[in-house]
């Protein structure tokens, strides 16, 4: 499986290193067997990408998984990211984490473009999901997510 963990460019004046993807991408590479996964970050937000850029990347990459972080304050940039991705790989989920799908997980899903929300801290919940995607497994029952189940969303 190949992951591509996104961080968007905004307005947040801040371009220190996106340290929750950077666990995550060392959790998983840490946990998982070798082969089994590669994970790619972009840090868009230290690279100034545009969201054209953002979406070729995306083209580029192929990811079977696409994670994006976001503060509460870049949701926006947040959502036009998995707008882009659904474009370029339509089959590809989207899994949102950080502040924003912590703090507002409901809003997150209101984006049908967005499939699953990670909240609080992600190493654990995130790695049974990409664990239990890559296994084909059911995934619904792994705590600390959010997603929809029958158009109603779904918190465990």
């Amino acid at each position: 499986m190949k992951i591509l963990l996104d961080r968007p460019h905004s307005e947040v004046p801040s371009a220190a290193p996106p340290l929750g993807l950077l666990y995550l991408a060392a959790y998983l590479r840490e946990h998982i067997p070798k082969g089994e996964c590669t994970t790619v970050v972009c840090d868009a937000r230290f690279k100034e990408y545009d969201f054209d850029t953002i979406e070729g990347i995306i083209r580029d990459e192929k990811p079977d998984l696409l994670g994006i972080t976001s503060f509460s304050l870049e949701n926006k940039e947040a959502h036009e990211i998995a707008k882009r991705s659904k474009k370029a790989l339509p089959g590809v989920p989207v899994v949102i984490g950080g502040p924003y799908a912590t703090s507002d997980y409901n809003q997150a899903l209101g984006d049908q473009n967005i499939d699953i929300s990670v909240i609080g801290e992600a190493e654990t919940s995130f790695h049974q999901l990409v664990m239990a995607l890559i296994r084909g497994e059911d995934w619904t029952g792994i705590r600390e997510l959010a997603y929809r189940k029958n158009g109603a969303i779904t918190k465990t």
